[in-house]
């Protein structure tokens, strides 16, 4: 008796064995699949299966073929020019106004940038030196940082600054997004100006672009602190356009 039902179990194990993996050669099988069903539906749970980690996986390999791709476009040069009006208030609430004016060219990821900074206050030159990580052109979006030099002369006397910052661009669709930026001036010493001078810039900006015209506004905050006197700001809005060929 255990024999016989040892070997009606064996058997059956086989028949459903087979009912698993192997196809039916006439596609008779209710879901007319060649596997059944289960084990199938199963595969393909696991193939489509989203997770967090494979988010980032993607993600990186996203960005290390931006990079890839903006060091080895067929055109990697790219130009702008730039110029903007600026207004607003600045400490004691008195009224402020200026142009910025930009020259900007790039070599694939890297870029060179000059400011000339025109106002109601005492001119301003920057020199800024950009590394796109992010991104494969200007013109698109992307995340560049950057460093170099701001140059003031106050009362004949020239005022230098390091700085570093971070640039931002994200397009909303192919015409419009959104542009940020923050940058830090580190301390600079000046005995004839009365000491250590240092600062924080931030922007934040909409824009259209049409083709090879890109048109802007937003607001800005340009803080100068010195230690022992109130920080100076100048604050409000800004619009203009850029020109990249």
């Amino acid at each position: 008796m255990q024999m016989k039902t040892f070997s009606f179990l064996l058997l059956l194990g086989v028949v459903l064995n087979g009912a698993l993996v192997h196809a039916d050669p006439n596609g008779s099988s209710p879901s007319g699949e060649r596997r059944y069903f289960v084990i199938e539906k199963q595969e393909a749970k696991d193939r489509d299966r989203w997770s967090f980690s494979t988010y980032l996986e993607q993600r990186d390999r996203m960005r290390l073929m931006d990079l890839w791709l903006a060091l080895h476009t067929p055109t990697p040069y790219e130009f702008y020019l730039g110029a903007n009006y600026q207004w607003g208030s600045y400490t004691g609430g008195s009224f402020y106004s200026g142009w910025n004016l930009s020259v900007a060219g790039y070599a694939s990821i890297f870029g060179l940038e000059l400011q000339r900074e025109l106002s109601s206050l005492n001119p301003r030159n920057v020199g800024l030196l950009h590394v796109r990580i992010f991104g494969r052109h200007a013109q698109d979006t992307n995340i560049t940082l950057q460093g170099g030099a701001k140059e003031e002369t106050r009362s004949g006397t020239q005022l230098w600054n390091a700085l570093a910052g971070v640039d931002f661009t994200a397009y909303i669709n192919r015409f419009f997004g959104i542009e940020g930026l923050y940058r830090h001036y580190f301390t600079a010493n000046s005995p004839v100006l009365g000491g250590d001078f240092s600062g924080n810039r931030y922007e934040l900006m909409a824009f259209i672009d049409y083709k090879f015209l890109r048109f802007y506004g937003g607001y800005f905050y340009d803080s100068e602190i010195h230690p022992g006197s109130p920080d100076f700001v100048r604050q409000g809005g800004t619009f203009g356009a850029k020109f990249f060929f």
